[in-house]
């Protein structure tokens, strides 16, 4: 009788030791799928406009990740610089008052000095050329690089309307003598600062939240931007020339505050970046069916558009190059990338 005790409390014990054991892994097991279900609202800042290839990679972004994630992501979209300009906007992501952010590669610099060779002129032949390099290894590589000196995560590029027009309020530009003396914006990049100089114009730099009103002001007389941001920003209004230079084009860096990034769970993480690729392609489709679109746009409403003759572009393409080169060592880029980003084009 006393050996059965003794065996039935063992018995007990072993049970006891059992349930134990099981216990936590269940409750760790429910847990994650707890967070997978749980629902997490991002907050979203840009300054792209309605209908230009920020606002629709966006829009569209905000269906694909809400869909995929049966609603348990939620994207709060806050565009046209309702949160500020690209300046405010990248420092908001990086203290978290803002989840998601995109800006412009050009005003970037501050950050990261390997994110200045997408401004280099005539560093890309077409807005095809661009996409593909800055979808791949090349690309990849960029993103590393202004994820390590922001502290945030960059996600992608955008191509926000292929190349830029030299826009201005004053007279037709043919060749870049014609620019001389005129007063342009320039952005944070000393690329583009260099650029305007070279061309014989002064270079002025403004916030893109204060642009449009500095151009009015005649602050300036003009800036380099593209045909879907002239046209959906109004400049259309109060510029009356333009230029197909062809020598820049411009990006926007879509990033996440790193802290919320990594609050995440995997397939949280895995259905954004899934969301982004497919739509990021969809987003630049459509800004390139609707280039000439809006060109035509900044014609109808009087802008006069110049398109340089094969000689007058080889003036443009020459000064261009000279910038190229002398800034790559003037600010430490490294050549092997630009070797790489020409090398991968026809």
């Amino acid at each position: 009788m006393k050996m059965f005790k003794i065996v039935s409390f063992l018995l007990l014990i072993l049970v006891l030791i059992s349930g134990c054991g099981t216990t936590p892994s269940n409750e760790n097991d429910n847990t994650k799928d707890n967070q997978n279900d749980k629902e997490v609202k991002l907050v979203v800042g840009h300054t792209g406009n309605k209908d230009n290839s920020v606002d629709i990679f966006f829009e569209k972004l905000k269906e694909e990740i809400e869909e995929s994630s049966n609603n348990n992501i939620q994207l709060e979209i806050q565009g046209a610089g309702a949160l500020g300009g690209d300046e405010e906007l990248i420092e908001s992501v990086n203290i978290g008052s803002v989840d998601m952010i995109s800006a412009a590669s050009s005003n970037m610099a501050p950050y990261t000095e390997e994110i200045l060779a997408l401004d280099l002129p005539y560093i890309f032949k077409s807005r095809d050329d661009a996409n593909n390099i800055l979808k791949g290894e090349i690309g990849e590589g960029l993103l590393n690089e202004v994820s390590e000196t922001t502290g945030n995560k960059a996600l992608t590029f955008i191509n926000v309307g292929g190349f830029r027009l030299l826009a201005n309020t004053k007279k037709e530009i043919k060749t870049p003598n014609d620019s001389k003396g005129l007063k342009l914006r320039a952005t944070g990049s000393p690329i583009e600062e260099s650029y305007i100089k070279n061309i014989g114009a002064n270079p002025t730099p403004i916030s893109w939240s204060e642009t449009y009103n500095s151009v009015e002001q005649k602050v300036v007389d003009g800036l380099q931007l593209q045909p879907n941001w002239l046209a959906l920003n109004g400049f259309d209004e109060i510029m009356n020339y333009a230029t197909e230079t062809q020598a820049l084009m411009a990006f926007h860096v879509v990033q996440f505050n790193q802290e919320k990034w990594d609050e995440l769970t995997e397939d949280q993480r895995s259905i954004i970046t899934e969301s982004i690729d497919k739509v990021r392609d969809e987003a630049n489709e459509a800004d390139a069916k609707d280039e000439d679109n809006f060109k035509k746009d900044l014609i109808d409403n009087g802008v006069d558009i110049y398109t340089p003759s094969d000689s007058e572009l080889e003036e443009w393409s020459k000064l261009g190059k000279e910038v190229r080169e002398e800034q790559i060592d003037k600010n430490n880029i490294d050549k092997s990338l630009v070797e790489d980003i020409l090398s991968e084009q026809n």
